[in-house]
């Protein structure tokens, strides 16, 4: 097998990289649907090469809310997952490499895990298959007496700043525990049972402290993109190929046609959904991400990567920790869905909604007040339907001790919505249209709640797994696993797995690789430094506001996003696709963006509770992350994913307030032109065409070329191509600064960007 090598020692970049093998992951969730044909041929393609292949893909998060943890249900229905692995098996089975997916069922909860293998042995004795295959089950359950026994040693903490602190009641009302775990349980397995077959469990994989930080860096960075499938791409694509070399370079792309994985499209990913996009915590160390690069290669659509760093707990002195996650429930939920379209209506519902709340209140005035609630949550004001009014969509949810009384409380909101009287009435025959689907009011069930987010230290060894012969699970719920088999680890691990054969005996899979020339050191090398293509890092810079006003962070961003980052805290995106003016707000004085304007923007009592703040210029992007929170009578609350009066438990639609914010119209105005102008000037012609921001007549960009603020005339050929192009090398130097690298007629001029530029008040 080819030694794994450290990046550093790769000092001469003429030095061919050594693949180790293929991933190919199909979508970003497993049930959320697969283009089988583009994976069978991307596998046809890949097996013929001799490098170990392989399909992983991620099963679930916390994104969709705490029900999976606190109930049991699941991120998809089985209907889904029936389909996708209904899709997935039969490759594995054709071109004989293994799959492995993560997170079983949402939450990778042991329950889930066994319904996954029922599905897989569902779907092979349905098959015409004769095949019989190795199953590795993967258990991440924690017991819940450990839990309390580390808690009461104080080895229990937040896992970030906004998540309270664990009680006793929160262990104790959490059905389900489960710990993220890393990749020991994982290689605890397939040391000793075949490397073929399928295998489920929970958490990303990650890596071990006996390989090069370099190495291990390059797993993790990998596997932090791949849990998303091909979102690195522009545009998103659902399936994503990653080729690993043994020193942690890889390379990614996106397989749905027309998609790119730019070096700006793949450096900007370690913003999605993490509190900052340098230091990415995870199971026994961060992954440092500051010295990381990406070259986009020569077939147009993929890129590569190289430079991070995973700094592994144990080699630093410090405990492996581990979070764990668990959900309750308290009390019941129901909800009722409407519209009010009447303008009088419409135009005061600030004063109607408290007659509402009053006839509700009336109507159970019998129970005691902590035993009910109503929110009324009002969406699209300012929309319009196919009349000529403004139309108002409605969503009550209500609260109840009991299902009965969150039925009722429902029930009467509904009655008070489309029968109250208010001033000016016209249409007296109902003032809410509703019923959709059939339905009056809908019984939501258990109201869900997170209560536990928490990193718990481990003792020595107990990262790992030990074996078990059989499920741990007893009646739907974990309670302490099963003896272990005989083993080295026997008894250390907190977790276990265990193998189960499925299908019938008659052919076999052979073990994987299926030739000694696939694990061989003579597998194809690729060139570390392929031809550069043309960078889209200058494309379609937005015009400013035509009225001559201030233009916002919306007109200006060409990506502006929120999204959970995890259940207790949101973090915002602001991606730009111009070096100029990204540099022009990065360094604007007063600032653009500080933590005390973030703070204000979202309400928060101080810049302190702002958990990150800053410029990153390798993706050419500013980030900030917040405690999540809500509003309720025009105050500022703390708030957690899926929790009561929650209306996006994605976190994906919170950027409204930051995208409004107004920029000074002089800070930007000399960066935009016809098309991209540079330190005030116009573009510049040659030839009559334009050559910076030009696109030529084929409808792809042309590259600019430009050496400290100076532009390069170029001829234009007549093709309309340019024949002149910079090549940008995106290399970091040992002070941790990004040197940009321009090559003009065979001269190479060096232009330094400070990184890592951190926003404060």
């Amino acid at each position: 097998m080819p030694e794994l090598t450290d990046n550093a020692a790769h000092t001469n970049k003429t030095d061919p990289l050594v693949p180790l093998c293929h991933i190919v992951t199909p979508v970003g969730c497993l049930g959320f649907g697969i283009d089988k044909d583009i994976i069978d041929a991307e596998l046809e393609r890949l097996t013929k090469t001799g490098i170990p292949t392989a399909i992983i893909l991620d099963s679930g998060s916390t994104d969709s809310g705490p029900s999976k943890l606190a109930t049991g249900s699941t991120s998809a229905p089985l209907f889904a997952y029936k389909r996708d692995l209904g899709h997935l098996i039969p490759l594995v089975h054709k071109y004989h490499v293994p799959l492995l997916f993560s997170s079983a069922g949402g939450d990778g909860s042991g329950k889930h895990v066994d319904d996954m293998v029922d599905v897989i042995e569902g779907i092979q004795d349905a098959s015409d298959s004769k095949y019989k295959a190795k199953t590795l089950a993967v258990y991440s359950d924690v017991s819940k007496d450990l839990v309390r026994s580390r808690l009461a040693s104080g080895h229990i903490t937040g896992c970030g700043p906004p998540v309270p602190t664990l009680t006793e009641d929160d262990i104790a009302g959490a059905p389900t525990i489960v710990g993220q775990m890393g990749a020991e349980p994982f290689l605890d397995a397939i040391t000793i049972r075949s490397i073929h077959g399928i295998r489920f469990m929970n958490g990303n994989q990650q890596p071990l402290s006996s390989l090069p930080p370099s190495v291990l860096g390059g797993f993790f960075h990998i596997g932090k993109i791949l849990e998303c499938g091909g979102q690195c791409a522009t545009p998103k694509s659902r399936p994503a190929r990653a080729t690993i070399y043994t020193n942690g370079t890889f390379d990614v792309v996106g397989l749905e046609p027309g998609a790119r994985c730019t070096a700006l499209s793949v450096a900007t990913h370690t913003f999605y959904e993490k509190s900052r996009p340098d230091f990415l915590h995870g199971p026994g160390g961060i992954l440092d991400l500051t010295n990381s690069t990406y070259t986009e290669l020569a077939d147009g659509k993929s890129c590569r990567s190289s430079g991070a760093i995973f700094r592994h707990s144990l080699a630093q002195g410090n405990p492996y920790t581990l979070k764990l996650e668990g959900a309750r429930t308290n009390g019941f939920r129901s909800m009722f869905v409407g519209v009010f379209r009447e303008p009088a209506l419409t135009s005061q519902l600030p004063k109607y909604f408290p007659r509402l709340h009053a006839y509700v209140s009336q109507q159970h005035a019998h129970l005691p007040r902590g035993d009910w609630d109503l929110l009324l949550h009002p969406f699209g004001a300012l929309g319009q339907n196919s009349t000529p009014f403004g139309e108002v969509c409605i969503v009550g949810e209500t609260f109840g001790r009991t299902q009965e009384i969150a039925n009722s409380v429902s029930n009467a909101a509904r009655v008070a919505c489309i029968h109250g009287p208010y001033e000016g009435q016209k249409a007296t025959s109902g003032n809410m249209a509703f019923g959709i689907a059939g339905k009056t009011e809908i019984e939501c069930g258990p109201f869900p709640q997170f209560c536990v987010y928490h990193l718990m230290e481990l003792e020595g060894g107990e990262e790992g797994a030990v074996e078990v012969g059989e499920s741990p699970i007893r009646e739907g719920r974990f309670d302490a696993p099963p003896k272990p088999l005989s083993g080295d680890r026997q008894g250390k691990g907190l977790f276990s797995w265990r193998t189960v054969s499925i299908g019938v005996n008659e052919n076999p899979l052979p073990e994987y690789p299926r030739t000694p020339a696939a694990m061989s050191s003579d597998r194809p090398s690729i060139d570390v430094q392929p031809p550069a293509i043309s960078s889209a890092v200058t494309a379609a810079l937005p015009t400013l506001p035509e009225d001559g006003s201030d233009p916002t962070l919306l007109d200006l961003a060409s990506i502006i996003r929120s999204k959970n980052a995890g259940p207790y805290e949101i973090t915002f995106d602001l991606l730009f696709t111009n070096p100029q003016l990204f540099h022009a707000l990065a360094s604007a004085s007063p600032p653009v963006l500080s933590k005390s304007i973030i703070a204000k923007l979202y309400g928060l009592e101080s810049e302190e509770q702002v958990v990150y703040c800053g410029w990153f210029p390798q993706a050419l992007g500013f980030k900030a992350t917040i405690p999540r929170v809500g509003y309720k009578d025009g105050k500022t609350v703390r708030e957690v994913s899926g929790g009561w009066g929650d209306v996006d438990v994605h976190g994906s639609q919170m950027y409204g307030r930051l995208a409004g914010v107004r920029v000074p119209r002089e800070l930007v105005e000399g960066i935009f032109g016809n098309g991209v102008a540079v330190d005030g000037k116009a573009d510049v012609e040659v030839n009559g065409a334009v050559v910076n921001g030009a696109i030529n007549g084929s409808g792809t960009e042309e590259k600019k070329a430009e050496v400290n603020g100076a532009v390069v005339k170029g001829t234009i050929n007549g093709t309309g191509t340019e024949e002149k192009k910079a090549e940008v090398d995106g290399t970091a130097n040992s002070t941790g600064t990004v040197e940009q690298k321009y090559e003009v007629d065979a001269q190479v001029v060096e232009v330094k960007v400070n990184e890592g530029i951190e926003a404060h008040a």
